[in-house]
């Protein structure tokens, strides 16, 4: 079934958010580096991460046990990377 132009509209604005939302964790853990001078690749082998896989949450979610370990880390709580 075909949807509506409005209901196209409304799916389009979702997935923009969710898009954000992912970006959104990428970017703060990107920040709370930056501050504390280490590099998103030192981070990922310190945390045992493959190779761009914090990298890869730009355009995909990460699982909470991931930013649980990164959360850890950087002394932050779980929320800090889900609010908005």
């Amino acid at each position: 079934r075909k949807l509506s132009k409005g209901n196209k509209d409304i799916v389009a604005r979702n997935e923009r958010k969710v898009h954000r939302g992912k970006k959104m964790v990428y970017e703060k853990i990107e920040k709370l580096a930056e501050e504390r001078g280490i590099k998103i690749r030192t981070l990922e082998k310190q945390l045992g991460f493959g190779n761009k896989t914090i990298k890869g949450w730009k355009k995909s979610s990460p699982s909470l046990e991931n930013i649980a370990k990164v959360a850890k880390f950087f002394g932050v709580t779980v929320d800090y990377f889900v609010e908005r």
